[in-house]
């Protein structure tokens, strides 16, 4: 669901998408101050349910920032991240590479032969590092973000 919000700084307006979870009964005005008071009322319910304090510190932007990091999680793809965010500058969007790359990252594996001068080369230029070095061959490693 999709939940159209107030006109920005630019006289733009955004659109704050909503997890499916977040059901909202299909006859019910979805107008931007009914939506934000049930995420209030539901996060205040969740804190007090779950005796956690933090799920106040959640807002409708919350929805906007998490849409925009699981797209970009999922996509890799920046340009779409802003095109859908409504971002006219792409620096806008690159706190959603910065938040997805703080996971625990899994890495790629490769073990190359020591005198193999041009794939050892290569691989450093491509941003892969040495993980371990012997006097016959070398593992380098590449973090995969997920």
């Amino acid at each position: 669901m999709m939940v159209k919000t107030e006109k920005r700084r630019d006289n733009q307006e955004r659109i704050i998408p909503l997890p499916d979870w977040f059901d909202i009964p299909d006859d019910w005005s979805k107008n931007e101050k009914r939506v934000q008071e049930a995420i209030k009322r539901a996060c205040k319910k969740l804190a007090k349910m779950k005796n956690n304090p933090d799920y106040l510190k959640i807002h409708p932007h919350s929805f906007r920032h998490w849409y925009g990091t699981d797209l970009y999680a999922k996509t890799k793809d920046l340009v779409l991240v802003k095109e859908r965010l409504g971002h006219s500058d792409i620096k806008s969007t690159m706190v959603y590479i910065q938040l997805v790359q703080t996971g625990k990252p899994k890495y790629e594996v490769k073990k190359i032969d020591i005198e193999n001068a041009d794939e050892i080369q290569e691989l450093v230029k491509t941003g892969w590092e040495i993980a371990v070095q012997t006097d016959k061959w070398i593992v380098f490693k590449k973090p995969i973000w997920i």
